[in-house]
């Protein structure tokens, strides 16, 4: 996603997606124009809302993104966001395996999964913690 955030360009698409709610394309860039702005949590439902009426891959990795972006308010609901985010991933290459964006996209969701998911194990049942608290 490159470009500045323009909320003349937020505006007119929101009026879209009231107007035709099935317009997937006009969702995927409110999506990207609110990822443009750092709003991870408005953008996820914009995603979300292009998938509810088509499967796609640009919805796909952009859901990918946000969900490894968007604030979480637990550990474990970081790890639940990453987990999505690469399983969003893989949808994406598997609609597409010619394309090179989402196997980029994959690429760094697996990165992140390795530093936040697999880096930080959870503390397996009968064992006890070695760090205070």
């Amino acid at each position: 996603i490159t470009g500045d955030f323009n909320s003349q360009a937020e505006s007119s698409l929101s009026k879209a997606v009231k107007l035709n709610p099935t317009l997937v394309e006009a969702w995927n860039e409110l999506g990207e124009s609110y990822m443009r702005k750092n709003d991870w949590t408005t953008a996820r439902t914009c995603f979300e809302g292009a998938l509810q009426h088509q499967k796609n891959k640009v919805s796909l990795r952009n859901l990918s993104m946000t969900l490894r972006q968007v604030p979480a308010s637990s550990g474990e609901e970081k790890i639940s966001n990453v987990e999505q985010g690469l399983v969003k991933g893989k949808d994406a290459v598997g609609m597409d395996t010619t394309d090179g964006q989402s196997w980029s996209l994959l690429g760094n969701a697996y990165l992140s999964h390795f530093f936040q998911v697999s880096q930080n194990p959870k503390p397996e049942a009968g064992y006890v913690s070695l760090q205070p608290g």
